[in-house]
């Protein structure tokens, strides 16, 4: 079965199905949990310029989130969740581990050699967690260096935890800023009794990945979002339509075919509410995972520029796209102010054909002022350069 939608019916799916629709979820923990139940996979960032990305893309979905509530839901007593690979470093949900057990069982034959070079640093490492408890590479005297991949020329301790978390050996207990202590997988999330061959995994980790973008491409470019499964990707997904867990969507305008899940179905001929609001997207959240999809169904130019050189960036160092009901309208580049207390945002951009109303105008304000309250600070200061709807969005934000 292959259904057609025209782009705006594929716009309003993808907010409906991202829960970027209507109000947002109740504050707390338990909608936490229901983000991830239902995307599986979010990416971590550790570059907090206003706020992570991962606390970004909740704070978009959950009203009143502060970044102390994913903590707690990291690192609390009761974990509901852990870091690990999937695409790129993620959060994943504890419900998921016995998946990746599969991955860490694998580290582990490709690791082997080097862990058994190193068997006696670990074995001693190992003891020193196990009596004091969660440790950083920091507290072991221990000066080593090794040289090639991403350590280049760094310690061989930090090396080794890095391994040690890759093999299920050691979790990521706790952070400090951008700085991880480690304790012992038993203290954290033991290890399930399920063994998982690769078929399950490669059929699950295809859903989880699916579950986080909630539609991709039939064909095209895979680029890091299917990380480690480029080669099983087509098979799994025909698999996948066969057993009828996917749907295909045919896109008006659109060159390449789409994959969404079933449970996703009832979403298609279901409304987005009357009720546009305003969001903040995140860089990295998974409904920009896709750039070219995002291209060819909001029509709007999906481009992350922090890496580039400043003088080649068009909107800023750290934009984020703005939502207005089901359409991507603009970017906003926002920072913590350096010497007040206050957000800061550096520049504004508007869609091109956008046609500022007074509701948006207010709802943007309003959206400036939850984000100012995300992250704790006093107030928000607009750009100093001339933008349209400066003078009525300062009078707003002055009520």
């Amino acid at each position: 079965m292959t259904l057609e939608l025209s782009k705006q019916q594929a716009r309003d799916f993808l907010v409906q199905a991202h829960l970027l629709d209507g109000p947002k979820l109740k504050p707390g923990r338990a909608s936490i949990v229901k983000v991830f139940k239902r995307f599986k996979t979010i990416q971590v960032d550790s570059i907090d310029v206003c706020g992570t990305s991962q606390d970004i893309a909740l704070a978009s979905r959950i009203e009143n989130h502060t970044p102390d509530k994913l903590y707690d839901f990291l690192y609390g007593k009761n974990r509901g969740g852990f870091e690990y690979w999937s695409k790129c470093l993620s959060i994943l949900p504890k419900e998921s581990k016995p998946i990746y057990e599969f991955r860490m069982r694998k580290y582990r034959d490709q690791h082997s050699k080097f862990l058994d070079e190193h068997k006696d640093t670990i074995r001693d490492m190992i003891k020193k967690i196990t009596d004091n408890g969660p440790m950083g590479s920091s507290d072991f005297n221990d000066a080593r260096k090794v040289g090639g991949g991403w350590f280049e020329n760094e310690r061989l301790i930090k090396w080794i935890l890095q391994w040690l978390w890759d093999t299920g050996d050691l979790m990521i207990h706790h952070r400090k800023r951008r700085v991880r202590f480690y304790d012992l997988t038993e203290r954290c999330i033991p290890w399930s009794d399920k063994k998982i061959t690769e078929e399950e995994f490669r059929h699950q980790i295809i859903i989880d990945r699916l579950s986080a973008m909630r539609m991709t491409r039939t064909k095209g470019p895979t680029g890091e979002i299917w990380h480690g499964l480029r080669e099983v990707r087509d098979e799994q997904l025909s698999k996948l339509h066969e057993k009828n867990k996917v749907i295909k969507i045919l896109v008006e305008g659109c060159k390449s075919d789409f994959w969404i899940l079933s449970e996703d179905k009832k979403l298609l001929n279901r409304k987005p509410s009357a009720e546009k609001s305003v969001r903040f997207l995140a860089p990295l959240d998974s409904i920009m995972w896709d750039r070219s999809l995002v291209q060819d169904i909001f029509d709007f130019e999906a481009k992350f520029e922090i890496y580039h050189v400043p003088h080649k960036r068009r909107w800023g160092y750290y934009c984020l796209p703005i939502l207005y009901g089901c359409d991507l309208v603009g970017r906003v580049d926002l920072a913590r102010d350096k010497v007040e207390p206050s957000l800061n945002a550096i520049s504004i951009h508007w869609e091109k054909g956008f046609k500022l109303s007074d509701e948006f105008l207010h709802k943007f304000a309003l959206a400036l002022c939850d984000h100012q309250r995300f992250l704790g600070l006093d107030g928000v200061q607009l750009p100093v350069e001339k933008f349209t709807g400066k003078d009525k969005l300062k009078k707003l934000l002055k009520r």
